[in-house]
């Protein structure tokens, strides 16, 4: 057995993690010693230093002060103290804290340097510059309180004129050092500074422009570059920035014109090359008549002639019988192929050949097309439409066509060789603008099945999605694009390759399969610009395998990009999601380790750290990254940890008797759900209730259900964990993750489920109530989206669901559910929907309290089927809310009821009692609806125990079955199921117990 670190050895490894910036570990460290210590100074200190790291001024404040009333001969404390009042702009407090630190050690400059700019800011010119002197007397090279005591100095009119320009191109340096690390308000300031002491100072007015664009302030950046370049006309970085700069601003032309000088100075310039194609793409300056004009080549009467009379005949061109006679008579004067597309720019209609085949219901053209010879476009059985862009080109011999829902839709601007093949079955074919296609390509979204001892012509067609190519793409002669596939923007594709997979921007790729050589920008241009290009590509194409759960191909185009850009922070964290999904648990900990140390606020890195650990059985480690997401991603839950104590230990309070006054509903009594006490006092909007039974298995969810549930804590929320009397002690982890929070009950013998979620509703005082089970879990938003929708709703709504997903026990979604897809509003004929089968998952819906007053509450003795009894209730009496995203998750999982009851055939059983009590309030012909479909979903399930070797699962819900619905089609619908091969074994022992003592029904 492991002993524990000593105090001073935790303070020790504390302060080595904070150095190596692995701030989980740090606080953990520091948390240890706080739980033998809770009034450790050491210990309190080193957590404000993490707090004041991860931008959490306030409760960095809150420790710092604890330390100091602790221990006020703590020099660093103070200093620390006084850096995060003067960060949070408590001015006073800090200059009294940085006063104490100074009587405790009066020789330190930086204390002084601090203290003069903090005096400074208040306006207290003379004490600021008699600090800064001071730090200057201690320490003569300290470079900041120099600059620091020029500007004072300036300020005051105090600083002599041949020492400006000196202290300018300081100021302009400390700036650049700010911006370094990422503080762009301080080198603002820095830069404003230079330009007030040298307003010719044209990198001082560039330095600003960049800083102020980083922060969106574009006109101001526009003009700060404007100024840099009226300064120093030859500034090839300026131009290309401000062009970057219009080009946010859609100032589109001025872009290009600032682009063009930068490459008139820098002819070589690949950024600013490629800067302004894209800016002249989006203008398409260029019109119809312009274009024509440098095609065509008048000579002579004769050349005249030609001009009018296809002038003439193109008016009329079209694709009815006359305007394909008028397109044919246009061509007597042009050549053949290449030669007559032209024509397609005397007229927007563009130009479609004779001899074209267009055959096709749902066709779209743009303006100004051109259709060469024996092209064909054709609509199968079920296709979709067909959308060429402006000024599409098709060569001769290319066949478009559609069929079983597929689509096509190619941008403008594209060009397809002769010989093409697009077939655009079951998914879309979408092409992108300014892409050039070869000859003999072929572009197949779908494939065959392979059934045995099926004809290949008799085999279904099957897709793994649409293919898409972006813009700007080249594809070189004979390439074969397959279902699924992403060719991304300006890619090259080498002749004759077969592309089975995506291939980012900007990469060249060759073969069969097709695979990525280079990167297009590796050709031209600058080396860091192909660089960063690269960087970019390879992150798509990670994410795209991603999308894909390709994992193992994600995986290496995250190292690549990576390897090209060592501090990404986002491409060391998805590579830590994939590595994790693989099971590389200590490669994906170390990612998300240096996710933490490049940027120690990205809070998703502390989740995943955390499900890691878990895997792992290291739960005090899981809680520690927890807390620190928790409070990266919620600033309501770092305040109210500080403040209430991180160290508070959980109550336990006992929950109160279960009524035994019922309410009627259709003449069948429910339990009474009673009114809160005190109503006229302050109430929650929400109260969410986590009815819970810990075993080892299920507390694995119950970390992952209450962090979902803290990190959208806010202070008009209660959390309330009624745990019915669990053989797994769960007090110490609530308190350690929720202490002061969550609310902590438990039953001093076991209720059972339904009962305790009685009990859990009865005690909450929320207008709205959450009933989450310990393993489902919400997703972020799940509550703003519900309270901003419920807040403006009426009385009517008694209920609101969400969108929904089911996870397996490993996390991965296996089925999703939008009951009305995106018609956000009041659930139209819910209470038929409801009323038939049940759609919902109960982490999904909420309820309003005093719908449970009015209605009671849950059946104790439907084991399974107790809440959609309760929703077919409340649907009876109330309109229920719609809210169309997936916000909630509900766990599929060997521990949980669904399953159990399942192999045991009960669920049959608490559905035909579900229906038998909802037949007291809702209308007949909904019952014998739900009655028809229970009784085939009772047939269609029995097969689930009978596989497991529960034949006494499978008789009961066939028992069941009968029960629910024995009408003579039915039980003909039986004996019909009965006769299938794989139903042998049920049939024997059916037949065995019938001839015994006969099937009760």
């Amino acid at each position: 057995m492991t002993n524990s670190p000593s105090v001073s050895e935790s303070l020790q490894l504390a302060a080595k993690y904070f150095k190596a910036n692995r701030l989980i570990q740090a606080e953990q460290f520091y948390r240890q010693v706080l739980k033998e210590q809770p009034q450790h100074p050491e210990a309190l200190y080193g957590l404000g230093l993490l707090a004041q790291q991860m931008n959490q001024l306030p409760i960095a404040e809150k420790l710092l002060s604890k330390v100091v009333s602790l221990r006020p001969d703590l020099l660093k404390a103070w200093f620390s103290l006084g850096n995060v009042r003067q960060a949070n702009g408590q001015l006073p407090k800090a200059e009294l804290a940085y006063q104490k630190a100074i009587e405790l050690q009066p020789n330190i400059a930086p204390l002084y340097n601090n203290l003069g700019y903090t005096l400074q800011e208040q306006g207290k010119w003379d004490e600021a510059i008699k600090s800064y002197k001071k730090a200057l007397e201690i320490q003569p090279n300290c470079i900041e309180a120099e600059v620091n005591l020029a500007n004072a100095l300036f300020a005051q009119e105090k600083l002599p004129l041949d020492k400006q320009s000196h202290y300018a191109a300081a100021n302009n340096n400390l700036g650049l050092n700010s911006i370094k690390a990422k503080d762009f308000q301080a080198a603002e300031a820095y830069y404003r500074q230079a330009i007030a002491m040298q307003p010719n100072l044209a990198e001082a007015h560039y330095n600003l422009a960049v800083v102020l664009k980083e922060q969106d302030k574009l006109q101001e950046a526009v003009d700060c570059y404007s100024k840099a370049l009226t300064l120093k006309p030859e500034y090839v970085e300026a131009y290309k920035n401000l062009g970057d700069a219009l080009q946010q601003q859609d100032k589109l032309e001025e872009a290009a014109d600032a682009y063009r000088k930068a490459l008139k100075l820098k002819p070589d310039y690949a950024q600013a090359y490629s800067n302004l194609l894209s800016v002249l793409n989006k203008l398409k300056s260029t019109s119809i008549w312009q274009r024509f004009s440098k095609i065509r080549q008048v000579s002579g009467i004769k050349g005249a002639l030609s001009d009018v009379w296809k002038l003439f005949w193109m008016r009329f061109a079209g694709l009815s019988l006359l305007g394909r006679i008028a397109t044919w008579l246009a061509t007597w004067f042009a050549p053949p192929y290449w030669g007559r597309a032209h024509l397609s720019y005397y007229h927007s209609q563009g130009y479609v050949s004779p001899k074209a085949d267009i055959y096709h219901q749902n066709l779209q053209f743009g303006a100004n097309v051109f259709i060469g010879d024996r092209v064909t476009i054709y609509n199968d059985r079920n296709g979709g439409k067909v959308e060429l862009g402006d000024r599409v080109h098709l060569y001769g011999d290319t066949c478009i066509q559609t069929g079983k829902e597929g689509t096509v839709k190619i941008g403008a601007d594209t060009h397809i060789q002769p010989r093409c093949q697009l077939s655009a079955y079951k998914a879309p074919i979408n092409i992108g603008c300014n892409v050039l296609i070869a000859t003999n390509c072929a572009f197949y979204p779908y494939d065959h099945s392979m059934i045995p001892g099926q004809f290949i012509h008799l085999q279904p067609l099957k897709t793994r999605g649409g293919i898409t190519v972006d813009d700007g793409a080249w594809l070189g002669c004979g390439v074969i694009v397959l279902s699924g596939v992403r060719i991304g923007k300006g890619a090259v594709i080498g002749a004759g390759s077969v592309v089975n997979q995506d291939i980012p921007d900007g990469a060249i790729a060759v073969g069969s399969p097709a695979k990525v050589v280079k990167m297009r920008a590796d050709l031209v241009g600058k080396k860091e610009s192909g660089k960063q290009l690269s960087v970019k590509a390879w992150f798509d194409l990670g994410n795209s395998h991603q999308a894909k759960n390709q994992l193992k191909e994600a995986t290496e185009a995250y190292q690549k990009a990576i390897a090209l850009k060592p501090d990404f922070v986002e491409a060391h964290y998805r590579l830590g999601m994939m590595l994790q999904e693989q099971g590389e648990l200590e490669a994906a900990r170390d990612c998300y380790q240096k996710v933490l140390e490049i940027n120690p606020r990205f809070a998703d890195a502390y989740f995943n750290l955390a499900k890691i650990h878990q895997q792992q059985n290291n739960l005090q480690e899981a809680i520690s990254a927890y807390r620190q997401g928790l409070k990266a991603s919620n600033p309501d839950y770092a305040s109210a940890i500080t403040t209430q104590g991180c160290n508070k230990q959980q109550e336990t309070q006992i929950t109160p008797p279960v009524s035994e006054e019922e309410v009627i509903v259709g003449e069948h009594p429910f339990p009474s759900i009673p009114q809160v006490s005190n109503p006229t006092n302050e109430r929650p909007f929400w109260s969410v209730v986590l009815p819970i039974y810990s075993t080892d298995k299920r507390s694995d969810y119950l970390l992952e259900c209450l962090v979902s549930v803290l990190r959208q804590w806010k202070e008009d929320m209660e959390i309330i964990v009624v745990d019915d009397a669990s053989p797994l002690c769960i007090k110490d982890l609530i308190s350690e993750i929720g202490g002061g929070i969550i609310q902590y009950y438990r039953n001093s013998q076991n209720r059972g489920a339904y009962k305790n979620f009685n009990t859990a509703v009865a005690i909450s005082r929320g207008h709205w109530i959450h009933l989450l089970h310990d393993d489902d879990y919400v997703l972020p938003g799940f509550y703003k989206r519900l309270q901003e929708s419920l807040e403006n709703t009426s009385s009517s709504v008694g209920a609101a669901f969400t969108g929904y997903e089911n996870v397996n026990e490993q996390g991965q979604v296996i089925f999703s559910q939008q009951l009305y897809k995106q018609e956000r509003g009041i659930a139209k004929d819910f209470v038929e929907r409801i009323g038939i089968a049940n759609p919902l998952n109960m982490p999904a819906v909420v309820v309003r309290r005093s719908t449970y007053e009015h209605l009671g509450g849950y059946l104790p003795e439907l084991n399974y089927t107790g809440d959609w009894e309760f929703y077919k209730r409340v649907s009876a009496f109330y309109d229920l809310w719609y809210e169309p995203e997936i916000l909630a998750r509900y766990r599929q999982h060997s521990q949980n009821i669904t399953t159990d009851s399942t192999l045991s055939g009960s669920k049959g059983t608490d559905i035909r009692r579900a229906i038998e009590v909802s037949e007291n309030y809702l209308l007949d012909e909904i019952t014998v609806k739900s009655r028809h479909y229970h009784f085939a979903w009772c047939l269609n399930n029995a097969i689930i125990p009978l596989k497991a070797g529960k034949i006494s699962g499978a008789l009961l819900l066939i028992q069941e079955a009968l029960k629910i619905d024995n009408s003579p089609q039915s039980v003909t619908k039986l004996f019909s199921w009965l006769k299938q091969d794989d139903l042998s074994a049920l049939r024997d022992e059916l037949i065995s117990r019938l001839l015994v003592k006969g099937l009760k029904v």
